[in-house]
């Protein structure tokens, strides 16, 4: 009987140490609980952007209308969100959440590391833009895909960063989520003059996307059309949303606003290039008045004007009319 009675003994230890090895021994292999609350932080307050670029009584349906479209794009809410942990260089963990709100609080149980946390929001709401590089935490990126000549974005996209775990005492963390887009707009001034038919597209900005240090980079050329806005009878406009500029330490890249009008059965191609480079998140709008040939002028110093008259359609880009 007493034999018996030290046989449970042991056992009963064997099991206590055998639960307590991870406090006691080996801590890499027990895991920890990091509660992480993402947040979209918005860029800018666009309809005060909207008054102070188009403030008058004349431009008032127009910026109206502009406002009401971009409703849509200067929001927090996020339909996707993807997360990845790397450790090192090479991921560690990945998740991806249908979240269709501003914020997601999220807890993940990880081991004991030191993690990068990238997070991106809509990305799979975009048909022009995919992740590439995503296993790896230098090359984890966004890219443009599809041909030279794109749609509009419809979405705000967003990304954020945070190195978790490297104090101890931590388990709560905040990732802001900003802004990856843009929007460039053109509002035109008709002047009394009626155009048959007026389109646009935009062109000048980067490619790819460094989630990792929020670096934009440009390494082909590409056109993105525009969505037109009604501006009553004053005006007609346009607007499109893309990737901003590329980064370039030497000279500040410029971008292109490309406006075709067809007046008394003539084609002109008005190219705005404008030298002020237009960063993530931002809006940009360009005020132009129509000239009764087809032309267009721009009051902006950072805006340079050329034109080409009697321009022939598809003669620059593939450009559906």
């Amino acid at each position: 009987m007493l034999f018996n009675k030290h046989i449970f003994i042991l056992l009963v230890l064997g099991t206590c140490l055998g639960l307590t090895s991870c406090i006691d021994e080996d801590l890499s292999d027990c895991g920890e609980y990091y509660t992480v609350d993402y947040l979209a932080v918005p860029n800018i307050n666009m309809p005060s952007e909207l008054m102070y670029d188009l403030p008058s009584e004349r431009e008032r349906v127009i910026r109206q209308n502009l406002q009401d479209a971009l409703s849509t794009i200067y929001t927090t809410h996020i339909h996707d969100l993807q997360t990845s942990f790397f450790v090192g260089d090479v991921r560690d963990y990945y998740e991806s959440n249908q979240i269709e709100s501003n914020s997601m609080t999220m807890t993940f149980h990880l081991k004991p590391k030191l993690y990068t946390n990238h997070a991106i929001g809509n990305e799979q709401a975009e048909e022009n833009l995919n992740k590439q590089g995503e296993d790896v935490v230098q090359t984890h990126s966004l890219h443009i895909v599809g041909a030279d000549t794109l749609q509009s974005q419809s979405n705000a996209v967003f990304s954020g960063r945070a190195i978790i775990g490297a104090d101890e005492q931590q388990d709560h963390y905040i990732v802001n989520l900003y802004m990856v887009n843009c929007v460039t707009a053109v509002a035109i001034d008709l002047d009394g003059n009626t155009p048959e038919e007026a389109w646009c597209v935009f062109s000048g900005f980067a490619d790819q996307f460094s989630v990792n240090d929020s670096v934009f980079t440009a390494t082909r050329q590409h056109v993105v059309r525009s969505q037109p806005i009604d501006g009553g009878d004053s005006h007609i406009g346009f607007y499109s949303v893309h990737l901003p500029c590329a980064d370039n330490g030497r000279s500040a890249p410029s971008w292109q606003c490309h406006v075709y009008v067809k007046m008394n059965g003539k084609y002109t191609d008005n190219t705005l290039d404008v030298a002020t480079p237009i960063k993530a998140g931002e809006l940009r709008v360009l005020k132009t008045k129509l000239s009764s040939d087809g032309t267009l002028v721009s009051g902006s110093k950072d805006v340079a004007v050329s034109v080409e008259l009697d321009w022939k359609p598809g003669g620059n880009w593939n450009v559906e009319i």
